[in-house]
């Protein structure tokens, strides 16, 4: 039987947040850090605000200075969220 066409964003989204989890996941824990991922928004060549970067950190880790997110957790926010 042949995959759905329609399971096709699914997969590929699927496939994008393990490719971006494992970017981030600097020390191979398992989980993302507040701290890998502050260094990873860091190095990327746009201007973002410190209110944008809370922001953002803030609806991934929440209030928690911290936390972490495993592959499941990450996965579920850029799906969820429509990032992906």
């Amino acid at each position: 039987m042949m995959a759905d066409d329609d399971d096709a964003p699914v997969e590929n989204a699927t496939l994008i947040a393990k490719e971006m989890f494992q970017m981030l996941d600097q020390d191979n824990s398992g989980e993302i850090t507040l701290r890998e991922f502050r260094t990873f928004l860091s190095g990327l060549p746009i201007d973002l605000t410190v209110d944008e970067v809370d922001s953002m950190l803030n609806d991934i880790f929440g209030d928690d200075d911290d936390a972490a997110i495993d592959a499941h957790e990450f996965e579920h926010f850029l799906t969820a969220n429509g990032n992906l």
